[in-house]
């Protein structure tokens, strides 16, 4: 079975979010793989970021005109469709409804949107 480098995912009763750990780098170097790899970083410093965060973490701004971290966390969101419709070469057109919690936003980021980035972006390289 051929599964894409770093594809596993660490779960805990799915409490464990994906890129808790960086998944091992691939053995070879090609744009599908150095584009995953990429994309793995963006996982795991995702992961480690909003990790532990509280609401008054998620309020904080640096000034009136500055996003609060939680509008960080939702634009991040927002980007995410984008990246992997670009890999799928769809557009993308409006945007589905964006979690209202913390915590449902935090899981939906990464999971599944990272993950199937990376998958797709392996994939590139062996289907061309």
């Amino acid at each position: 079975m051929l599964c894409p480098p770093g594809s596993a995912i660490v779960h805990a009763q799915d409490t464990v979010l994906p890129y808790y750990e960086l998944p091992e780098a691939p053995g070879a170097y090609t744009t599908g793989t150095v584009a995953a790899r990429i994309v793995d970083g963006l996982g795991f410093r995702y992961y480690w970021a909003a990790e532990g965060l509280r609401d008054e973490d998620l309020a904080w701004s640096h000034g009136d005109e500055a996003r609060s971290s939680m509008s960080t966390i939702r634009h991040i969101y927002g980007l995410t469709a984008p990246l992997v419709n670009a890999t799928r070469r769809q557009p993308t057109v409006g945007g589905a409804p964006t979690p209202d919690t913390f915590q449902a936003l935090r899981k939906a980021t990464p999971s599944p949107w990272f993950v199937k980035t990376r998958t797709i972006l392996f994939f590139i390289d062996i289907v061309g």
